[in-house]
């Protein structure tokens, strides 16, 4: 499934020719499009996650937060549908339906080998969500819009803010999973779900974003 939605993306990677002035339309392109660096990394974010649940570790978690790779597909989805790019859009969705199967893919295969591990309270909370989180979502999602839009601000923490609030909670819904929780399973996946329509929602809807916040 992974590699098929990887060949789909990878179809429409190459981006158009861009002007001077469209450098945030460019780098959305770039970070929307798939590669080895992106699987990659979020291979290791879901390892990371992984762990740092089966330990019952926020420091490892956030470590899981630093490595992953989802804001620039997710930004793209955003500005995909903001500017009615359909080739923007499409490329993104599917590079972000391919990153989240593929996190909960690799958690599930780790829960399968850690299957007499206890259930941690990090696990456990994430398959359990409370109003903070979908605030947190929201939050996160309109700081990742000012680092998109904006030269004078890194991407890099923003991304971390992203992640903190679909990785962990994809990670919790693989390990559930491997061990047949499937209505704990259930709850960590909608979290996440629902966080990732919160960041997308919580984006601009308008054209002169960038020049505002530029």
């Amino acid at each position: 499934m992974v590699a098929y939605l990887a060949e789909l993306a990878r179809k429409n990677t190459a981006p158009p020719d861009f002007g001077s002035e469209d450098s945030v339309l460019k780098g959305v392109w770039n970070g929307s499009s798939p590669g080895r660096v992106y699987w990659g990394m979020n291979a290791l974010a879901a390892v990371i996650a992984c762990y740092g649940l089966l330990e019952n570790s926020t420091a490892v978690i956030i470590g899981a937060m630093v490595v992953a790779m989802l804001l620039g597909p997710i930004s793209g989805v955003a500005l995909g549908l903001n500017e009615g790019d359909r080739r923007l859009l499409w490329t993104a969705a599917v590079s972000l339906t391919g990153g989240i199967i593929w996190i909960l893919a690799i958690s599930i295969v780790i829960g399968l080998i850690h299957h007499g591990e206890p259930l941690t309270e990090a696990i456990v909370s994430r398959a359990d969500p409370k109003l903070f989180d979908l605030v947190i979502a929201l939050a996160s999602g309109a700081a990742g819009t000012i680092a998109v839009v904006s030269p004078r601000v890194g991407t890099a923490i923003f991304g971390v803010a992203v992640s903190t609030a679909l990785v962990p909670p994809l990670a919790a819904a693989g390990l559930l999973m491997a061990r047949g929780e499937f209505a704990l399973s259930g709850g960590a996946l909608q979290f996440a779900l629902t966080n990732v329509v919160a960041i997308e929602v919580a984006f601009p809807r308008s054209s002169g974003s960038a020049d505002i916040v530029g």
